[in-house]
């Protein structure tokens, strides 16, 4: 199959990885790192794992990668990967002081001990001191999901190189099973050129009045309607058509009707393998099926 300059198809197996600085103060940057892996699957299925600050953008972003991946298998890690601590803040709490204020006093009173708490100590008793997700700006935001995007771009651009080489060993298969289907039909003109040769005889000696070939006559004309593959190599050529046009077709999404129309092929071939009563026949029509069940496996990881 010639390669057309506008061809095109997806792969579903793609990487990114893109650190974006959403936090800046006093010279300190809080970045994060967003890693987008992409596999097969027949339906858009996404798995997200986010820092807890950012857990409210979640679904935002995979509306943003289905947009642009469109199907597959998405794993998509966001890390902060330096002075996370600009997403939190500490928060004091006097209640608790005072808390642990009057328990101290109690105990003193009680049990008539002495001593008293400093600063220090008091500053490390628990939940003195606790920290709270700090609300991220709308910009803070907006820095965030343009390093989704762009995450997106490049896991859709490695998917697009991806199926270039997709597309060269598609290409291949289909014109080794297009010649092969080809020499399928050289031999089957051949059978059938002898099959009418015999069935021609076998007319004149029953015109003749044998008996026995007025017998067999049918039987030979049975065997010359079942040989005859024409239709099915037809329909076989107009299939491979059918896949050269989706190849060609700009649209991204093509790896269900390639898979659909890989069926109708090989139903063909099917058809064509159980009318074939010549080795030679048979052994390229096998040749032919293993090719298809090579291209379905790579029409599996197509978008």
């Amino acid at each position: 199959m010639k390669l057309q300059q506008d061809s095109m198809i997806t792969s579903m197996t793609g990487f990114a990885n893109v650190s974006v600085v959403m936090l800046e103060h006093d010279g300190e940057q809080c970045s994060v790192d967003i890693e987008i892996k992409t596999f097969n699957s027949r339906f858009f299925e996404p798995t997200c794992k986010l820092p807890s600050a950012l857990s409210s953008c979640e679904m935002d972003l995979i509306s943003r990668m289905k947009s642009g991946l469109i199907r597959g298998r998405v794993y998509c890690t966001v890390r902060i990967n330096s002075h996370g601590a600009l997403l939190e803040k500490t928060v004091f709490s006097p209640i608790r002081v005072q808390e642990y204020l009057d328990a101290s006093a109690y105990i003193q009173k009680q049990f008539g001990l002495a001593g008293q708490l400093t600063i220090a100590e008091m500053m490390n008793l628990p939940q003195v001191f606790s920290s709270e997700r700090a609300a991220l700006s709308d910009e803070a935001i907006a820095r965030f999901l343009a390093g989704v995007d762009d995450a997106v771009a490049q896991v859709h651009e490695a998917r697009k190189n991806e199926g270039k080489r997709l597309l060269v060993d598609l290409s291949n298969r289909l014109d080794a099973i297009v010649h092969t289907m080809g020499e399928i039909e050289g031999i089957t003109a051949q059978l059938l050129a002898a099959q009418k040769e015999q069935v021609a005889h076998c007319q004149q000696q029953a015109q003749a009045g044998d008996e026995a070939a007025c017998a067999l006559l049918p039987e030979r004309l049975a065997a010359l309607d079942k040989m005859d593959v024409h239709e099915e190599i037809v329909r076989f050529g107009s299939h491979v058509q059918a896949i050269e046009r989706l190849l060609a077709d700009s649209a991204i999404e093509k790896g269900r009707k390639l898979d659909f129309t890989l069926q109708e092929l090989m139903r063909e071939v099917n058809t064509v393998t159980s009318k074939c009563t010549n080795y030679e026949m048979s052994a390229r029509a096998v040749d032919i099926k293993v090719e298809i069940e090579k291209i379905r496996e790579q029409v599996q990881n197509i978008v």
